[in-house]
């Protein structure tokens, strides 16, 4: 009997991969998961770990879920950082570090951090998983697109250089030519543009309110192909809710073949 992905090697539509952090934590060297990048946040401007988990409790108290818990933490650290930074108690080493042009365009300095701190980043030196990469690259000309909410530049640099175009902005589905093929979505943000990294409270809510482009966009993908997750744990309620979404727009009918079409890769 043909299991899920053997039916789709078979079939006449090319799958989308959905891609989650745990496939850059698999090759990247040192690569954080949501927690440690917060806390390794919060060791650039106080090394008393106390103080960060006095945070956690804090919002623990309040009944915060895990995502809850993790955007507010993003929304204090950012707050903290930029104002060490302005107080000149941390810097960058980018350009003028005394007094950097980005500053006067008004991007945070804590996302300037984390772009920085993700485009540094790694690749493995295992050869077991570097020959996974190799096998990973021959995917290019049998997926029709990847969904990712990682910032990191794994996959544009390392499995399809050149080959893929890569939209980290909304507008840019409406600006630039889109085909719905070799096309990757950063729909968290790029280390590559500071200015579209989401990782505050405020950052999830502005884009619920604005994220129609890249919810149209989803949704199409979604009707028109197998989707494939990989790397995922599922507790960011942004991604729950836009697969929400395109569940209430499905017959039960249709619901009793998802099994088919949505296909969860567990590590």
């Amino acid at each position: 009997m043909e299991n899920t992905l053997e039916k789709i090697a078979k079939g006449n539509k090319m799958p989308v991969l959905f891609i989650g952090s745990g496939i850059s934590k698999r090759y990247l060297l040192n690569y954080p998961n949501w927690i440690e990048l917060l806390e390794h946040s919060f060791r650039q401007f106080n090394d008393d770990m106390f103080q960060f988990q006095k945070q956690v409790d804090i919002y623990k108290r309040r009944g915060f879920s895990d995502f809850e818990i993790n955007t507010s933490l993003g929304t204090f650290i950012e707050d903290e950082y930029n104002s060490a930074f302005f107080d000149r108690k941390i810097k960058l080493d980018i350009e003028n570090s005394k007094d950097p042009d980005w500053v006067k365009h008004g991007i945070s300095p804590y996302k300037m951090f984390l772009s920085l701190y993700f485009e540094k980043l790694e690749l493995t030196k295992d050869p077991s998983l570097l020959k996974e990469i190799e096998e990973f690259r021959k995917l290019k000309n049998k997926i029709s697109a990847i969904i990712t909410t990682n910032y990191d530049l794994f996959l544009e640099t390392q499995i399809f250089p050149s080959d893929y175009t890569v939209f980290a902005r909304q507008n840019e589905l409406f600006s630039k030519d889109s085909y719905n093929i070799a096309e990757i979505y950063k729909i968290h943000g790029s280390a590559n543009d500071a200015n579209t990294i989401m990782i505050t409270k405020k950052d999830y809510e502005d884009f619920n309110t604005s994220r129609k482009l890249f919810i149209a966009k989803l949704l199409i993908l979604f009707s028109e192909s197998p989707i494939i997750f990989l790397g995922y744990s599922f507790t960011d309620e942004d991604i729950q809710a836009i697969i929400v979404d395109f569940l209430s727009c499905l017959t039960p009918k249709e619901l009793e073949t998802i099994e088919d079409h949505f296909i969860f890769i567990s590590y």
